[in-house]
């Protein structure tokens, strides 16, 4: 009688407990991971710096970009720029 409430217990038990995030990956960690795979994905680049962004951004082409920055704290407005520059997404136009 024991071993059967057991495994019903651990059966409800697995579906009542919220899932457990193991794996922490910025966003571009998690792009490069399916470029690997053979999966398409949007172009994309990593900048540390200004110069580095002017780089990525000639390379990738094109008029309008999007820069984010990567933190993983998770949730929305989390990301910010040294620079001072309000939430951690900018669009670049030219």
């Amino acid at each position: 009688m024991f071993r059967r409430d057991r495994k019903l217990f651990l059966k409800t038990y697995k579906a009542l407990v919220p899932a457990v995030r193991r794996l922490s990956l910025k966003e571009h960690q998690g792009i490069s991971l399916l470029k690997q795979a053979n999966i398409p994905v949007a172009p994309f680049g990593v900048a540390r710096n200004a110069d580095e962004l002017y780089e990525e951004a000639r390379k990738i082409g094109g008029k309008d970009l999007v820069v984010k920055a990567q933190v993983l704290t998770g949730g929305r407005g989390k990301g910010y720029f040294e620079s001072g520059l309000e939430g951690g997404v900018q669009l670049v136009f030219s």
